[in-house]
């Protein structure tokens, strides 16, 4: 069945699913021609997803039933945010998004750092549903959080320490990992050792992941990652591009946690 998120102008609940957005009324009559009697995944972006039949249509909407509802077990047990400094390349950051989204990352926080030469993303709308597609055809129960840009120091701060508190979720442990070439510690060695623990159980905190720019972070941020309490880590012995070191962390980290 296809999958789709709807909007707060869809309105799904136990019962009965309605569709008055433009995009969805379009893409059902217009582009899959869906009749009555089709069958659809619809998301609201709870964790849930709903088996929802077709069965009245107008111009201006679409009257559902639903026949199920069933939690979405398809995220991952930590929750992982990946601080990615814009890349001055922006369809290698739009890759990035799509693809972290399909490894299971739970937010997006853009950085500012030292050697980043673009200071705003732009084009939120289009990213936005980069991230929506993304997570329909992933099979995800929730699309990725973009978050406002950031400066790389605010990262280590705490909610009382900044201006803006950042939305971390559910209370618990955070940890943040930065990668940087000629440390001893592997990324892989980390995970095990912090994300399954010795009674077999999972972390069910947060990962943060900081990702430099195309120039890779200075050592001024480096030092200050240190002082935070930030965990430096190494990839390997080959230099990865920007775009593809959170890709291979979000595979690392599920592997560890038992998801792939």
């Amino acid at each position: 069945m296809h999958r789709f998120f709807v909007s707060q102008l869809d309105p799904v609940d136990d019962a009965q699913a309605l569709i008055c957005s433009d995009e969805l009324l379009h893409q059902f009559t217009k582009v899959l021609r869906f009749g009555r009697g089709e069958k659809v995944i619809l998301l609201n972006n709870s964790g849930y997803e709903f088996v929802v039949e077709l069965q009245d249509f107008s111009a201006k909407r679409i009257l559902g039933k639903v026949l199920s509802k069933k939690f979405c077990e398809t995220e991952l047990a930590v929750r992982l945010v990946v601080a990615q400094a814009i890349l001055k390349n922006m369809e290698r950051l739009e890759w990035m998004l799509q693809k972290g989204t399909e490894l299971g990352v739970s937010a997006f926080i853009p950085l500012i750092t030292d050697r980043t030469e673009r200071k705003a993303l732009g084009k939120i709308e289009r990213l936005g549903r980069i991230l929506k597609e993304a997570a329909e055809q992933s099979g995800r129960g929730k699309v990725p959080e973009l978050l406002e840009e950031r400066k790389f120091e605010k990262i280590f701060l705490s909610d009382a320490e900044q201006e803006h508190a950042l939305d971390y979720g559910e209370e618990g442990e955070r940890l943040i990992v930065v990668p940087h070439p000629g440390v001893e510690q592997k990324f892989s060695d980390f995970c095990k050792g912090k994300l399954v623990k010795k009674d077999g159980g999972k972390f069910s905190g947060e990962l943060v992941i900081c990702v430099g720019p195309e120039g890779g972070f200075t050592d001024r941020e480096i030092e200050i990652a240190k002082s935070r309490g930030a965990h430096i880590v190494s990839l390997g012995s080959r230099i990865l591009r920007a775009e593809t070191v959170a890709m291979a962390m979000a595979t690392i980290v599920a592997e560890a946690m038992g998801e792939i």
